[in-house]
């Protein structure tokens, strides 16, 4: 009898520690959910400058946290870390409680802090010229920020999802993917506010070559680097000075530069011999020496750093500073893709081509130095630029590109990220035309395995060129007129695949047939291997290979692609198969 009632009581015991756990359980799940939905709500009040909102808002993000993290801090709570089937989902959501308890306070605060400063319009540029002391003052508030937001990455990173029960794991894997991305993004930010004092000529003037990369005839980081321009900067003050094109450079027999074995391997000796090719290196530093001793050799003047966009981000910075009038045109951030890559080419002689994109250059960039529009939507264009590596920065000055490297904006092949696997895929125009206009293609990246350190992913890129059927009636300087060997209408791409460093590349099959080409070539300490596409109007293909890492490359993957001629990216984040 006694041993009933000893049964019976634990069996009560048991139950009412069920309901506790189970009520717990709902409990910080409608914590979650409050932070999250508060958290929507801090974004929205920022985006629309209203700060007392904002506040509202992250107090109730902090709230809604720190609830959550004393719910599941406890001993009691902990015990479940251990509990067969439900060990793994208690310790994720005790982690990710803490995590957004971190953050809310760490990170959300000072973030909020510094937008309350753009909204006092501090640092809206005004006459020509940025106020260098007040993009000082952001360092400090960015730098706990970004702190914050890295350190949120890395405990989240360790969460292994692949055993959590499904209602558990894709808010848990979103939330890594947008703490990633504003990692990422207040890096950079942080960056900016540490070296744009000194590169605006805070500490005297500078100079500055500015390429605006053509998107329309495709080059691996990005497009042709067809009009350039002199930037002099000197205590905030911006100016543009001499316009030159890629053309008027002309043909050097020599190189500009003493090339690499593995540059001229994978990207022709003309690499150096014209401006215009400077960048079929998908190494941005690369291009920059090159551009600069192009630039000092024709003009006789040292340049500071080199710095780059294309017409997709000018397109984002005119939703933020309105249209503008050129030749007559009224370019919108709704129609610049069309105006900037095709009509010219449709309607314009090549001479007034070379005036039209001249006066895009400076009228775009008069109008965000005179502080046209709202700064919150100029800095998030900059940012949306930066985060699809259409915005590119390179400082000969070795203390800023220390802390340029690594940054959205560095474009660099090699990153020193010791346990991030660098997967890359780059595309260069072989057409000599504009008909990367008409080019569109699709890139896929997924890890297949893991052992030891070492993954093994798998790629596919759906490429295409919707030129229309009629694309060999086009004028010549879309075409290409047929200068290259290529009938007019076609497309010849040149795809240059990466494997992480110290890894291998293989396996390579365009529609299913093994690709016949030649050995990968190692470039910068990461095998590159080349695939070659001759597209007619509506024709597509599809690419597929394999990459395995080298050792010690057990974390997520960073996957790079040139900048499509349409507004988004292929790159981004691959989930790691180590767990």
């Amino acid at each position: 009898m006694r041993r009933r009632h000893v049964v019976t009581a634990v069996l009560v015991l048991l139950l009412a520690a069920g309901a506790w756990v189970g009520w717990t359980l709902l409990q910080v799940k409608s914590d979650l959910a409050d932070a999250a939905t508060a958290a929507a709500g801090l974004q929205d009040s920022l985006e629309a400058g209203d700060q007392e909102a904002a506040q509202q808002r992250l107090a109730e993000v902090r709230d809604a946290a720190a609830d959550a993290r004393d719910r599941t801090d406890g001993p009691t709570f902990a015990v479940l870390g251990v509990v067969p089937v439900l060990g793994d989902d208690a310790d994720g959501v005790a982690t990710v409680s803490r995590v957004l308890d971190d953050l809310a306070g760490d990170g959300l605060t000072p973030l909020v802090t510094a937008t309350e400063e753009l909204d006092a319009g501090s640092f809206t540029p005004r006459d020509g010229r940025v106020p260098v002391q007040q993009v000082a003052e952001l360092q400090t508030p960015l730098a706990s920020a970004s702190a914050a937001f890295a350190a949120a990455g890395e405990g989240l990173a360790g969460l292994r999802t692949s055993g959590y029960v499904d209602p558990l794991r894709t808010p848990v894997e979103d939330l890594r993917r947008q703490v990633d991305r504003g990692a990422r993004v207040l890096r950079s930010a942080e960056t900016a506010a540490a070296v744009l004092p000194s590169m605006l000529g805070a500490d005297g003037s500078r100079r500055y070559l500015l390429l605006f990369q053509n998107n329309a005839e495709v080059r691996a980081t990005g497009g042709l680097p067809g009009a350039l321009a002199e930037l002099r900067t000197e205590d905030g003050r911006l100016a543009l000075g001499r316009q030159a094109t890629a053309g008027s450079f002309g043909f050097r027999r020599e190189p500009i530069l003493p090339l690499t074995e593995a540059e001229v391997a994978l990207f022709d000796v003309k690499l150096g011999q014209y401006f215009a090719d400077a960048n079929f290196t998908p190494d941005f530093p690369r291009t920059a020496e090159l551009a600069a001793a192009w630039w000092r050799e024709r003009f006789g003047t040292q340049v500071d750093g080199v710095l780059s966009v294309d017409p997709i981000a000018l397109s984002y910075l005119l939703e933020a500073t309105g249209p503008v009038e050129v030749g007559g045109r009224t370019i919108t951030s709704a129609n610049a893709r069309e105006e900037i890559l095709n009509r010219p080419y449709l309607e314009l002689t090549p001479e007034a081509q070379d005036v039209f994109f001249a006066e895009v250059a400076r009228t775009v960039f008069r109008a965000v130095t005179d502080g046209a529009g709202d700064p919150r939507q100029t800095l998030a264009a900059l940012a949306r630029g930066a985060e699809e590596r259409r915005l590119l920065v390179h400082s000969f000055i070795a203390t800023e590109q220390q802390r340029i490297d690594g940054t959205a904006v560095s474009g660099a092949l090699v990153d020193e990220t010791p346990e991030q696997p660098q997967i890359g895929v780059y595309l260069d125009d072989g057409t000599g035309s504009k008909m990367s206009y008409y080019l569109e293609y699709d890139v896929r990246v997924e890890a297949e395995w893991c052992s030891d350190g070492v993954q093994q992913f798998v790629g596919r890129m759906d490429i295409a060129s919707v030129a229309p059927a009629d694309a060999a009636t086009l004028p010549p300087s879309i075409t290409g007129g047929g200068a290259s060997g290529t009938t007019p209408g076609e497309q010849l791409v040149t795809a240059t695949l990466y494997a992480p460093r110290n890894g291998q590349i293989g396996e390579l099959e365009i529609d299913g047939q093994p690709l016949e080409g030649p050995a990968p070539v190692e470039h910068e300490g990461r095998p590159a291997q080349i695939a070659v596409f001759a597209l007619s109007p509506g024709e597509s293909e599809t690419l597929t290979w394999k990459v395995r890492t080298g050792p010690d490359q057990p974390g997520a993957a960073r996957l790079d692609v040139t900048p499509p001629s349409q507004p988004g990216t292929e790159s981004g984040r691959i989930a790691s198969a180590c767990g």
